[in-house]
């Protein structure tokens, strides 16, 4: 069992199965799932259909941190702020994350005494500082993300930047990108750009902006499970639909094969333009140019969707594939990879889903100590 201090002392609630056993945790996300998908995968046997759960770390495993920023100037607070408070509570020490981050918020502390910059308080509409995010690489590389209220605060941190990356580069703890973000209005970069981030074989560029998987470790084995689950369809060419920055469907194109009508390609679709741009990117990088490629737009309003042997949907919101499922359900590919952390719409998308019938599935342990998980599930077209 693992201890926290902060959940032990009520501080803190986020990780609400981290006083049980984490055998026990699995035994109950998996019920949970396949009761709620059973009725969906419309066969006799459909506990066949699924594949051994990947598990995850306990502590230690998630590459990112979101903290609210409260207190004062003089002394601020990093961690979270219950509701109706202007006071958050400390919890830098949370075991989730990389021991390193402590180094990194105490610097970040430091720095916003020495700017005195104001954290933000609700109650009276006063202050600057509202959170920071801290993404950490496997290479123990940084991305620092401020989010302020007004642009009053730009100056200051830019101003006082050095107080906070030299000791982040003299503990080995280099910050690549530094960016604000001015709430509801742009995004200023401050120093870099991108981030690096190993994923796998993916080395897969990141913006402050981007969404990415922030449990590495399991992340990893949902990429080799796209693969095999692309190799076992003999599929050639993916759609990537919702594509993000390109993790996934990178993970899937095959280059190095004797025979070049094995070759795998990629097509991916996001709305967001820095997300398909960062995409390109790592996919330049891997030498995938003519095998890889991105664009921006709405995945919902492509004209074609059976050009590609298998499209893989990850819908961005809790509200599943909407206007996209009639649509693949009509002209999609022979095979679709759904993967989704809402399994009760990934259930709703299913049934909808009614031209395809599911041959796979598989629960990603993305949030231990939770309720909550990642599934991916294989579609196959039954009237193909």
């Amino acid at each position: 069992m693992l201890e926290c201090e902060y959940f032990t002392s009520g501080l803190c609630n986020a990780c609400l199965w981290i006083d049980s056993a984490y055998s026990e945790q699995m035994i109950l996300k998996i019920h949970a799932t396949k009761e709620l998908l059973h009725p969906a995968f419309r066969t006799e046997h459909p506990d066949q259909l699924w594949l051994d759960p990947v598990t995850s770390p306990r502590w230690r495993y998630k590459n990112k941190a979101t903290m609210t920023v409260s207190g004062t100037s003089d002394i601020p607070i990093l961690g979270v702020l219950p509701e109706g408070d202007d006071v958050g509570v400390d919890i830098t020490g949370c075991p989730q994350f990389p021991q390193d981050m402590e180094f990194v918020f105490a610097a970040i502390q430091n720095m916003v005494a020495a700017a005195e910059i104001q954290p933000y308080q609700a109650s009276t509409s006063t202050g600057e500082l509202k959170t920071i995010e801290v993404t950490i690489s496997p290479a123990n590389e940084l991305m620092l993300r401020f989010v302020v209220r007004t642009g009053a605060a730009l100056t200051p941190l830019r101003t006082y930047l050095p107080i906070l990356l030299k000791p982040l580069t003299k503990q080995r703890l280099p910050a690549r990108v530094v960016s604000v973000c001015i709430e509801d209005d742009d995004e200023y970069a401050l120093h870099g750009k991108y981030l690096t981030l190993q994923f796998d074989d993916v080395p897969l560029q990141v913006t402050a902006t981007s969404h990415f998987s922030t449990n590495p470790h399991v992340t990893k084995y949902l990429y080799q499970q796209a693969r095999a689950w692309a190799d076992g369809v003999g599929a050639n060419t993916v759609w990537d639909l919702f594509s993000g920055v390109g993790g996934l469907g990178l993970s899937m194109v095959r280059r190095n094969t004797p025979d070049p009508l094995t070759l795998r390609a990629v097509w991916g679709v996001d709305a967001c333009e820095d997300s398909v741009r960062a995409a390109n990117i790592t996919a330049h990088e891997m030498g995938y140019r003519d095998l890889a490629r991105f664009v921006p737009g709405d995945a919902a309003r492509l004209d074609r969707y059976d050009v590609a042997d298998l499209a893989v949907v990850t819908p961005p919101t809790a509200e599943g594939l909407c206007a996209l499922v009639p649509q693949l359900n009509t002209t999609g590919p022979k095979h679709l990879m759904y993967r989704s952390s809402h399994p009760v719409q990934l259930a709703e998308d299913l049934v909808k889903l009614n031209n395809y019938v599911p041959v796979s599935a598989r629960l990603f342990d993305m949030y231990p100590n939770t309720p909550y998980a990642e599934t991916a599930v294989l579609l196959q077209r039954s009237e193909r």
